[in-house]
């Protein structure tokens, strides 16, 4: 096997550049990492589940997250933090994962800088940086399967390595089992047909190995070794998406495949509309500037190599399955680069085109020709960018559930541990140490007051809690829950501690329990 291929490029370790920005990223994600106290509710709403896994047995199948990233949780637990922590590390590792093979992966010459710092500075990659989410994880293991791909097609060890890193991306995301077609394509690239095989087994044989345990587990406990429940997503757009994910339970009684392909109309225009929205979101990830990328498409895609190749293959196999479902800005995290390596292009090109014929001496041209252009646009590039980073980055965790946290050290501090809490949430739950029971398993959202009460009566959870930050919108019909003191408030309901802000939250006893 050849290894000469993966040696590390000494003008990589020369360029300081790289290690200036992974150091300024550091910095942030640090400060970030101690400013995230507790999970947003919509936006991180899958974290208590990624923590309860990690903290639960190794095979536990979820319908709709693949095991790695809790896998990843409970590896970095091992070092004596807890699940929330360790999930922050994980994610904060994976950005630096995501920059790096970044930069290796895109052009570093010239302006070799630009690409790492762009990002460090990006506000949408710092804001998910120190998430408890899996999607970083998933799209730095993407970025590595390409870098694999496409610089190092001549190793076996690469191949091989890239196998192992397209399965743990399959395994902390379902959706990039499609990197399985990337080295097929990829075999048809090769210049020496005596290798074409040898080549194209190491990813497979990286791949089937790391990923086999787990299918032959889904094959025996749940029938398939690709189980999953995702094209439930598909149903939920086609059908739900406007009505919130108190309806999603719905789904699970009688949906199937067959559901979402009996509306081929319906699943078609969703899925274009979808599509076709797709760029416009993607030049977002960077606010105000992302467009500039547009100007640099062709220049870019121009002088396409082996990697550009894969790369863009790769984005584009991604674009046509994410549309599946629907667009935010933690499924798009895999563009960054691509929104990055644009705007380097447009610094670089654009200045080149906008100059007039020298034979054209008017005063605009003259002036064209003398200002630097191509510092102005990257200085503009980078104060608006960090100027946004510096305004939406903290706006963004200024939405924590604070209140939750401190009904969860409440509850704690009481005498008689609880062993149901019954929300809309289960963040307050999970860090209270008691079982959970959700609002939306009960469709609580079709209850009135007395039927509210029948049903707590029969479930007899500990505690009922009921919060303006979340059950207020989910659940307007109890909002009445808000105001302990209104009369039409259940004489059997107890508010035994009420939270004032930053929004307010009630916890109620039942007088029966």
């Amino acid at each position: 096997m050849d290894i000469k291929s993966m040696h590390i490029d000494k003008s990589m370790l020369k360029n300081g550049w790289f290690f200036i920005a992974a150091a300024l990223f550091l910095l942030f994600a640090s400060v970030l990492y101690f400013r995230h106290q507790i999970p947003l509710i919509s936006y991180e709403a899958d974290a208590i589940g990624y923590m309860a896994r990690a903290e639960s047995s190794w095979l536990t199948a979820h319908p709709f997250h693949g095991p790695a990233y809790s896998w990843a949780i409970k590896i970095m637990m091992f070092s004596g933090v807890d699940a929330f922590s360790a999930g922050k590390m994980i994610s904060i590792l994976s950005t630096l994962l995501l920059i790096t093979c970044s930069w290796m992966l895109l052009d570093r010459k010239p302006l070799g800088f630009f690409i790492p710092f762009i990002l460090v500075i990006n506000p949408v990659l710092l804001s998910h940086s120190v998430l408890v989410l899996s999607d970083m994880m998933a799209a730095a293991l993407f970025m590595a399967v390409i870098l694999l791909l496409g610089k190092y097609p001549e190793s076996g060890i690469a191949m091989l390595f890239a196998g192992v890193t397209g399965a743990l991306a399959y395994l902390t995301r379902s959706l990039y089992l499609f990197i399985l077609l990337l080295p097929l394509l990829e075999w048809f690239f090769k210049t020496k047909p005596s290798s074409k095989i040898k080549h194209l087994s190491f990813f497979y044989i990286g791949f089937l190995v790391t990923a086999l345990p787990w299918s032959l587990y889904l094959f025996i406990e749940k029938g398939s070794p690709f189980w999953n429940l995702n094209y439930l997503n598909i149903l939920f757009k086609m059908e739900g998406l406007d009505q919130g994910w108190r309806e999603f339970p719905y789904f699970d009684d009688n949906a199937s495949l067959s559901m979402v392909l009996s509306q081929p109309e319906l699943f078609l225009k969703g899925w274009l509309k979808t599509l076709f929205a797709l760029p416009k979101n993607i030049f977002k990830l960077f606010p105000h500037v992302g467009v500039l990328s547009a100007l640099a498409v062709w220049f870019w895609i121009a002088d396409i190599d082996r990697k550009k190749f894969f790369f863009i293959l790769g984005l584009a196999i991604y674009s046509i399955l994410i549309a599946l479902v629907w667009i935010t800005d933690r499924f798009l995290l895999v563009y960054l680069p691509l929104v990055a390596v644009l705007l380097k292009e447009a610094v670089v090109k654009t200045p080149k085109h906008l100059r007039f014929d020298a034979s054209f001496k008017s005063a605009p041209s003259r002036l064209i020709a003398a200002l630097p252009l191509q510092t102005l646009i990257m200085a503009m590039i980078f104060c608006i960018t960090l100027a946004l980073s510096l305004h939406n980055v903290p706006a963004f965790f200024n939405d924590e559930p604070t209140e939750f946290k401190q009904a969860a050290e409440w509850i704690e501090k009481q005498p008689q541990q609880p062993g149901t809490i019954m929300s809309a949430k289960p963040h307050i739950a999970y860090f209270s140490g008691a079982a959970y029971k959700s609002f939306r398993s009960s469709h609580l959202h079709m209850l009135s007051m007395q039927e509210l009460v029948n049903l707590l009566n029969s479930i007899e959870p500990d505690y009922f809690i009921y919060d303006e930050r979340y059950s207020l919108q989910a659940y307007p019909n109890l909002k009445s829950l808000l105001t302990p003191e209104k009369p039409e408030i259940p004489e059997s309901f107890s508010a035994v501690h009420v939270i004032p802000g930053p929004k307010k939250l009630v916890i109620y006893r039942l007088e029966s329990n």
